[in-house]
């Protein structure tokens, strides 16, 4: 998606962390060794005061791409390993957190973070969630899976039975159905619940057996099957 940041709320510009004043090794709640470098000196703006010094928006945007970042209010155990050592930051200093995480998408690599004081707050870029592309910002859109899209809303209403948080969208379990069978093929369902395997496989021409012990057996599956 093209976009020139108007929408965005990545709004802060860093310009310069300052100057290196110290460096402290913390640990997180596991041990996992953390490097957290201080900095003095921050100097940083916003895109909206570039934007009224005769930039246009989405020249600014392109211009400090690498530079714009929102900040969050992360709750995790290194901000709070961080927080315990740097408890009075001045408004002008920066913490830059370096560590190798153990597990996740990071397992294994050099990750950084940045801090901005004095609330401690981490730095999230507008580069991890954009790209420049022939002179335009293109936002990057995570992409849903293949398991994504259902309507989940009124579903207690199908096949006319109410089963309040044991049911799933008829359109969910057709194409799981229609991925690995067949019509005619059997389909077993050993915790039959509301019934809808039944249902959905019946009107897909499967066979199917449905088992369930709960006393809504003779009620919530017979209706769905019709």
């Amino acid at each position: 998606m093209e976009t020139d940041g108007k929408s965005w709320k990545y709004t802060n510009v860093l310009l310069d962390k300052g100057t290196f004043m110290q460096e402290k090794i913390v640990y997180d709640g596991s041990g996992q060794e953390i490097k957290v470098r201080k900095f003095k000196g921050v100097k940083r703006t916003t895109a909206q005061a570039l934007v009224r010094q005769g930039y246009s928006r989405e020249e600014t945007y392109l211009k400090y791409f690498e530079y714009i970042f929102s900040d969050t209010n992360a709750q995790t155990s290194i901000r709070t390993r961080i927080i315990d050592e740097f408890i009075a930051l001045e408004p002008d200093e920066l913490l830059e957190a370096e560590y190798v995480p153990r597990s996740g998408r990071d397992a294994g690599r050099i990750v950084q973070h940045l801090y901005i004081s004095p609330t401690i707050r981490r730095v999230i870029w507008l580069k991890d969630t954009a790209k420049k592309k022939r002179g335009k910002l293109i936002k990057l859109d995570k992409l849903g899976t293949f398991w994504s899209g259902f309507n989940w809303n009124n579903v207690n209403k199908e096949g006319g039975v109410a089963f309040d948080g044991g049911k799933k969208p008829e359109a969910l379990i057709r194409q799981i159905l229609e991925l690995c069978t067949e019509p005619g093929d059997w389909v077993l369902d050993s915790f039959l619940g509301s019934g809808t395997t039944a249902a959905v496989a019946h009107k897909l021409s499967r066979r199917w057996i449905g088992i369930e012990l709960g006393k809504h057996c003779r009620t919530h599956p017979r209706v769905q099957e019709r």
